[in-house]
């Protein structure tokens, strides 16, 4: 006769350290994780040198955090971090509270590349930006005169861009438009004059087709033209979706398009909403 001997889950899947919702900005690594505390669902932000993975992690956000997206029902990622110049803005959304938070960090200089705690040195406490809010927020946050905070959101099912000032605390969101359809994506060229984004509707996921839509926004957060990329000078079919559309410069913008019916980078030169060039194409041979 066999002898069993039962093997514990935990003996099988070991504790170990896991990197959610990584972020790279300058020489840092961020990442998002859960906290032990017994009979309550908090995580945190970290971050730490990322040529240096055997320093210990800074831990940004403390204890008093539950920080995920419910952005389109599926999340996605749950926080942000803008970089202006040696300081840091730190974005995330709070499932406790239901709002946003901010903090403000000074990156701290080191000598001779001797890293040590703390990486990034507290300007502020945690600050709630916003008021709770029955929605869903996405992550995808642009900073504009490092001033105006500009992201989208969900609610009841209709997607809206928003503003809000980031010395304020608990606001009303200033709603600057609401979407005919669902919109993600959401990017700023590097002067912080440009808007950047994608929209789809039914019955098209995001993946099969959408549209890509620029917009003029000024110091203030004040969105001025929109305007819808026209696809012919891309291809002749409009069944095509564009992903991650990402600023490298003023006017430079990358993203992938599957014209071909394969994703490949392209490069938009977009000095004004009515002149968008084709830059460059990178094709699958």
């Amino acid at each position: 006769m066999n002898k069993y001997m039962g093997i514990k889950l935990e003996d099988i899947y070991k504790q170990k350290n896991i990197f959610n919702e990584i972020s790279i900005v300058g020489d840092f690594i961020f990442w998002k994780n859960s906290l032990e505390i017994s009979g309550a669902y908090k995580n945190a932000i970290f971050v730490r040198p990322i040529k240096h993975y055997k320093l210990k992690p800074q831990n940004l956000t403390g204890n008093r955090f539950h920080i995920k997206s419910k952005f389109h029902g599926y999340g996605g990622k749950s926080y942000k971090c803008i970089q202006v110049s040696n300081f840091l803005h730190l974005f995330w959304i709070d499932q406790i509270s239901e709002s946003l938070w901010t903090q403000k960090f000074q990156i701290n200089k080191f000598e001779n590349n001797l890293y040590q705690l703390p990486y990034l040195i507290n300007k502020e406490k945690p600050r709630e930006i916003s008021q709770p809010f029955k929605g869903n927020f996405d992550a995808n946050f642009e900073l504009i005169n490092e001033e105006i905070l500009i992201g989208i959101l969900e609610i009841n099912n209709n997607d809206y861009l928003y503003s809000l000032n980031i010395n304020k605390a608990k606001q009303d969101l200033n709603i600057l438009k609401k979407f005919n359809n669902f919109a993600g994506s959401l990017s700023s060229n590097l002067e912080g004059n440009i808007l950047s984004w994608i929209e789809w509707d039914s019955p098209y996921m995001p993946w099969e087709n959408n549209n890509l839509h620029l917009a003029n926004i000024n110091k203030k957060g004040e969105i001025g033209k929109i305007k819808k990329l026209d696809k012919s000078i891309i291809s002749n079919s409009n069944l095509i979706s564009f992903f991650q559309p990402y600023w490298l410069s003023e006017n430079i913008l990358v993203c992938s398009e599957d014209s071909s019916g394969w994703w490949n980078l392209i490069f938009f030169e977009i000095d004004q909403l009515d002149n968008i060039l084709v830059k460059k194409k990178i094709c699958k041979n």
